[in-house]
């Protein structure tokens, strides 16, 4: 019997990203998934901070801070972006410039 893939099973998420990313700023980032009886994900920052871990979705859209005190020109953004118990179904990545 085959088993199912996870990402067969898992609704996917489509993260927007700010246009641009600069040091020592905040700045929005989209997320989005293809269900929309789902009403939250979880965020896990890597690299950078972020304004929660806990992103509540209306209609299977919500978005949450990126903060990069600290960070200089060059460095890139980490977060893993998922669901509480896989928290890295997508990664956004974002270099400052």
């Amino acid at each position: 019997v085959d088993e199912p893939q996870a990402d067969s099973i898992i609704a996917p998420i489509t993260i927007t990203p700010p246009a641009t990313l600069s040091a020592d700023s905040v700045a929005v980032v989209g997320v989005e998934t293809s269900v929309p009886q789902i009403e939250s994900i979880w965020i896990e920052p890597v690299v950078g901070q972020v304004d929660r871990t806990k992103v509540s979705l209306t209609n299977g859209s919500g978005s949450f801070k990126i903060i990069t005190t600290g960070l200089t020109a060059g460095e890139t953004v980490e977060v893993k972006v998922g669901y509480k118990k896989w928290t890295n179904v997508i990664k956004y990545t974002q270099t400052i410039s």
